[in-house]
């Protein structure tokens, strides 16, 4: 603080270059920081460590703090972030327990190695790091993690993925990740896994809105003619074909791919019934397109379309239950799906070849 006063009455510093405290340039007190990361206060000329005018006091103080430095073969050591010639994890961390190792969780759930670098764990063993201070328990269960859909992974790779992971530790097969589930009422269900769900499954992560279950119906003669919202039951109340949940009307599904040509091996999508007939041409059925490239038609069964069914329509098979629909594949009704029962039938018709 500065008073204005004659040098006889001063016994602190006087200062006759200044003629009253509004040009007094009195030292001021600051925070001086010591190499442990203490704070105090004093004057500039007391401090021996670092002085720091812009901080009033410690509680605005941010003196550098020393925290844990990891070494590359994963020793540690506390020192500040600019001696630190390793990871540097931060102020205010320490070495008890070791934060510079963990647990190394071996692919394909073979295990778990503690005490290993996450350089050496990735690098060299190949794993996936469980953190540092990690150790070889839950971090490392090898399961279902629902992200949304199921896959199998690690606990903490799970929790990277923010998924949830599955207790007790179960796998993929049968689904436990919850969905939505739809009746052929039109209503749906939350929080439900395919093996429990006696409807229509939507996969997981899905949930029910207002229209989940409803979709588009096919009606009138050919089937040719489309009315959105419908429930399953209500469409085959009136001998509609019914779409599926979620399916719409525009652009119209109620049309079907049409193989023409000599041999009926060109496709062409888009078609009615009476469209294909018109062009002698072998209509494949609703909601069929050409991205299968279904023509020419073939046997139930016979999917690479040579004209036998036998071991070179497995692979073909197989890839249209995982996903990639052949009409060729579909053995049984319903028409347009594939389930268990189109396995059934198959496997049937290949041992009888």
């Amino acid at each position: 603080t500065c008073s204005a006063t004659f040098e006889v009455d001063c016994t602190d510093d006087w200062h006759s270059e200044w003629a009253d405290c509004s040009v007094a340039d009195c030292p001021q007190l600051g925070a001086c920081c010591a190499p442990d990361g203490t704070c105090s206060v004093t004057f500039e000329a007391d401090c021996t460590d670092d002085w720091h005018s812009e901080w009033a006091d410690c509680s605005v103080a941010d003196c550098p703090q020393p925290g844990a430095c990891c070494a590359l073969d994963g020793t540690c050591s506390v020192t500040f972030e600019i001696d630190c010639t390793g990871d540097w994890l931060g102020g205010g961390t320490d070495c008890n327990p070791n934060p510079c190792v963990g647990a190394c969780c071996l692919s394909g759930g073979r295990g778990c190695l503690e005490n290993l670098t996450e350089e050496f764990c990735e690098e060299t063993v190949g794993g996936v790091f469980a953190g540092a201070g990690s150790e070889c328990d839950a971090p490392c269960d090898f399961g279902a993690c629902c992200a949304p859909d199921c896959t199998e992974v690690f606990r903490v790779e799970c929790t990277e993925l923010e998924g949830v992971f599955q207790d007790p530790v179960v796998g993929c097969d049968p689904n436990l990740c919850p969905g939505a589930c739809c009746y052929s009422d039109g209503s749906c269900v939350d929080e439900f896994p395919e093996a429990d769900c006696t409807g229509t499954w939507l996969g997981a992560g899905t949930y029910c809105g207002p229209d989940t279950c409803l979709g588009a119906c096919c009606i009138g003669e050919e089937h040719d003619t489309c009315v959105p919202l419908q429930s399953e039951v209500n469409c085959l109340s009136v001998d509609g074909e019914w779409g599926g949940p979620g399916t719409v009307c525009d652009p119209n599904p109620c049309v079907g791919a049409c193989c023409i040509g000599s041999g009926h091996e060109t496709c062409v999508s888009g078609q009615t019934v009476s469209s294909c007939d018109s062009v002698n041409g072998q209509w494949v059925g609703l909601f069929t397109d050409c991205d299968r490239d279904p023509c020419p038609l073939c046997d139930p069964g016979d999917v690479n379309r040579d004209g036998f069914i036998n071991g070179a329509d497995i692979q073909g098979f197989v890839d249209a239950m995982l996903g990639v629909f052949d009409p060729c594949a579909d053995m049984v009704e319903p028409d347009g799906v594939l389930d268990s029962a189109d396995i059934t039938e198959f496997v049937s018709v290949l041992l009888a070849s």
